[in-house]
């Protein structure tokens, strides 16, 4: 019998927010070390809420094995609430001395998108991408606001099967998430390298004791590369985690 293949789908999506955010009372009144993080750090007393504004526009494309997802947005916030590293140190013996990261306060505009690809190659082969990026600038300075996350993507794979005699659907899967180097440095921002992580993964599900088990196994940065996160509050003391492995079982009804 003849089938016609899927009518191909097109959404799109639009949203219109405001919102605001009182102060925490770390942000306004901390005043010492933080050693976990070696920092010091320093809250202003006179933070006013936050009040912003958020657009996003969404566009979704499905056809026959393809899928396409498209977003945008550009947030207005007022009176951003932001910490940032600066060039002074404490001393604080016996230890070494720790860098002052102060809460600060300016009108600040975030904009960004991400953008997705999914492909079914065959019944048993998908392919998937993906990037993002946001800017985020202090509009009275117009300076690049500190600690905003550098662009990044990601590039995988996965073979899946079902009915296969020893389970009922199985899959192996691999991915490398690329990050670049943040170049858009507020003047007072702690850069660090770009890095790319391989993460690997695998399951399958069968019948166990009456119930359905599902296995799965993960394996983040299965190459045990050497990295330091731009948003880490530990870059400049200690590496981000190597391989992080994770075994999960789950029983269904």
């Amino acid at each position: 019998m003849y089938r016609p293949p899927p009518v191909a789908s097109l959404a799109l999506t639009g949203n219109l927010g405001r919102a605001w955010r009182a102060p925490t009372l770390f942000e306004l009144f901390a005043n010492g070390p933080h050693l976990g993080e070696k920092r010091f750090e320093i809250g202003q007393p006179g933070l006013r809420a936050e009040a912003g504004t958020n657009v996003d526009v969404g566009l979704g494309w499905q056809a026959r094995g393809v899928r396409v997802e498209l977003t945008a947005f550009r947030n207005s916030i007022g009176r951003f609430i932001y910490i940032t590293p600066t060039d002074s140190f404490v001393p604080t013996p016996p230890a070494d001395s720790l860098r002052v990261y102060r809460y600060e306060q300016a009108d600040a505009l975030l904009t960004g998108g991400e953008a997705s690809l999914e492909v079914e190659l065959s019944s048993a082969l998908t392919v998937h991408t993906r990037a993002d990026a946001v800017r985020g600038t202090n509009r009275a300075t117009g300076q690049p606001l500190p600690l905003v996350p550098p662009g990044r993507g990601a590039l995988g794979a996965e073979l899946h099967g079902t009915g296969l005699g020893w389970a009922d659907r199985a899959y192996v899967g691999a991915e490398l998430e690329a990050v670049t180097r943040q170049t858009r440095l507020n003047p007072l921002d702690i850069p660090t390298a770009g890095y790319t992580l391989l993460h690997l993964s695998g399951g399958f599900e069968r019948p166990l004791l009456g119930r359905m088990a599902r296995v799965d196994l993960s394996i983040r940065n299965a190459t045990n590369v050497s990295y330091r996160s731009f948003l880490s509050r530990y870059k400049e003391f200690a590496l981000d985690p190597g391989r992080n492995v994770v075994i999960r079982l789950s029983l269904g009804e």
